[in-house]
């Protein structure tokens, strides 16, 4: 087989069958064939994501920003940064994605998780309320249950009422 499409549609399929694996080799030979195809990139970062191959899909988002930067790609980055707990190189971009769409409030949700796994709880909750302030549909617990006495009282409250369904 000399055409990629046909090794991206075969991954599709194998990855729709939890097949993480053959849709990652066949994403490769895809890529073999067509080094700087931008969605197949994205996919096999995906893919690899899947796989919790965090510097393997940071080496290709990587490639996939040289190639076409772009907001969604570098919040990406930064999750698989802070899978790896490389928090400067995560806050850095999710500082970019930040910087090339400020009014998307989906970056600073994820900015927003990054520094709730780094304990910094102020500018967590500062970006939650940021994203709510954009995006008035966000949740509002997202911010409520990152402060402890809000989650402690959601706990007793849940307690209390499971006690009472026995």
């Amino acid at each position: 087989v000399k055409d990629a499409a046909l090794f991206v549609a075969r991954s599709r399929a194998r990855s729709s069958a939890e097949d993480s694996a053959g849709a990652l080799a066949d994403l490769n030979e895809a890529l073999a064939l067509d080094p700087k195809n931008t969605d197949y990139l994205r996919d096999r970062a995906g893919a690899l994501e899947l796989l919790k191959r965090w510097k393997d899909a940071i080496v290709d988002r990587t490639a996939l920003l040289d190639l076409k930067p772009d907001a969604s790609s570098f919040s990406m980055r930064g999750a698989d940064y802070v899978e790896l707990k490389d928090w400067a190189h995560a806050f850095g971009d999710f500082d970019k994605a930040i910087a090339l769409q400020p009014d998307d409030a989906d970056y600073y949700y994820d900015r927003a998780v990054a520094y709730r796994k780094n304990g910094q709880k102020e500018k967590a909750l500062a970006d939650f309320r940021k994203a709510r302030t954009l995006s008035p549909d966000y949740p509002e617990i997202a911010a409520d249950l990152w402060n402890e006495a809000a989650l402690e009282k959601v706990r007793h409250n849940l307690s209390h009422m499971m006690r009472g369904l026995r």
